[in-house]
């Protein structure tokens, strides 16, 4: 079992919009700046749109960055030792992963698994 927790779309949008109105800035006043925001805000949009927030397995939670790379695991015994208190992640009561930049239907995913093995283990 592996559980992929994607970013919130609605702040890959916002990243993709900015970027989008920094590159209409940078045609009407061409500074390469502006055009260097506007690419780094459109490639940071695409990256929180496919990106992974977290990973969860049956060992362990893997907090990701946007570009990918692992930021910090936290182990744990069972699937039971994981919960969901809204959209936050937990790991024996303490949260891992805040809740506010995560994708609503990976974390209700997430806590149908660990609903699902706490009805196999009772």
């Amino acid at each position: 079992m592996e559980v992929r927790i994607g970013y919130n779309k609605v702040m890959a949008a916002a990243f993709l919009a900015i970027g989008a109105i920094n590159g209409f800035a940078a045609v009407l006043n061409p500074k390469v700046v502006q055009l260097v925001l506007a690419v780094g805000f459109a490639v940071a949009g695409f990256l929180f749109l496919r990106g992974e927030a977290a990973v969860v397995t049956e060992r362990e939670v893997r907090v990701k960055n946007f570009l990918g790379g692992t930021v910090k695991r936290h182990p744990f015994d069972h699937l039971t030792d994981v919960s969901v208190e809204g959209k936050n992640i937990l790991v024996k009561g303490e949260r891992v992963v805040p809740g506010g930049m995560l994708r609503g239907a990976d974390v209700q995913k997430l806590a149908e698994e660990i609903a699902r093995a706490t009805e196999g283990q009772a």
